[in-house]
């Protein structure tokens, strides 16, 4: 499986691509190199809601990380594709939830069903 993390937050960055490297038959791989099925670790600050459905559409499966997470913020990014929305406190067991949980989503397609 693939992993990419897209953040200009250094620190966050750096814990979630050590978490990444340390997962068993886990790739890690810059936001470029992802492709259907890959999943990737963002920030609302680093993906907008239209880039967020922009992704999801070429199906990679979003998992976007708040620091202030709302109601009305997930519904949004979760409406425009993501497949997980989670506070930005992300500990081991949220983390490997929050995969679980990217893998298991649907397919984003263009149109609605």
């Amino acid at each position: 499986m693939n992993i990419s993390v897209d953040t200009a937050f250094g620190e966050l960055r750096s814990s979630l691509e050590t978490w990444a490297k340390a997962r068993p038959a886990t790739h890690l791989v810059p936001l470029e190199e992802a492709g259907p099925g890959d999943v990737v670790f963002t920030t609302m600050t680093d993906c907008s809601p239209h880039e967020c459905r922009y992704y999801a559409i070429k199906g990679r499966k979003l998992v976007i990380l708040a620091a202030l997470p709302s109601d009305r913020a997930r519904d949004v990014y979760l409406a425009a594709g993501a497949a997980v929305y989670v506070p930005m406190n992300p500990g081991t067991a949220v983390l490997e939830a929050a995969v679980q949980a990217a893998l298991a989503h649907e397919p984003v397609t263009d149109s609605p069903t």
